[in-house]
Order: structure tokens, then C-alpha cells, then sequence
């Protein structure tokens, strides 16, 4: 699941850069709208935005960096199991 979990964050991460580049440097307001599309546009994320645990991966804008968060096999915030994008500037 632990994987699973970084694979689901790069993809967020990639679609989110993707939404980026598509509206002049901003990002999405929330994950559920790289889930949106149209007839010309598909969606960037066909994938969901939860973990294999069944909890929502935490978004959050700071400045001009995204930062991506599954709580990991306990569920709860700021724990050792924490998964992240960032996870190498962390240490």
C-alpha cells in the first residue's frame, strides 16, 4: 500500500503541474478539480485523490510549491507513517 500511496502522490503531483502550466502558474484550489473535465478537455487525474487507507491525500498551497500528504497506515497526521512529496526535504 505504501507503493501504492507514492504512486497516487505523483500522480496529484504531475496532474497538478500539468493544471499549472494549462492556467498561467496557478494551481488547482483543490484536488477535485483536476478530477473535471469536458468534451474538449478530459480531466488531468483519472486516478482518485485517497489513499489505499480510504483518506483523502491532504493539499496544500505554499507560495509556488505544492505539498501532497496520505496520513498513512494510522490515519492520523504528523506521525512517522506519513507519506509526502517532500518526504527527502523533511530530514
Amino acid at each position: 500500500r505504501i507503493t501504492t500511496t507514492r504512486s497516487i502522490i505523483k500522480n496529484i503531483e504531475d496532474a497538478c503541474q500539468m493544471y499549472n502550466m494549462k492556467h498561467g502558474g496557478k494551481y488547482p484550489s483543490q484536488l477535485s478539480e483536476l478530477q473535471e473535465g469536458d468534451d474538449d478537455n478530459p480531466p488531468l487525474l483519472d486516478g482518485g485523490i485517497e489513499d489505499p487507507w480510504g483518506n483523502e491525500i491532504k493539499y496544500e498551497r505554499k507560495g509556488k510549491r505544492i505539498y501532497l500528504t496520505s496520513f498513512g497506515p494510522d490515519g492520523e497526521e504528523g506521525t512517522e507513517d506519513d507519506i509526502t512529496n517532500y518526504e527527502a526535504k523533511k530530514k
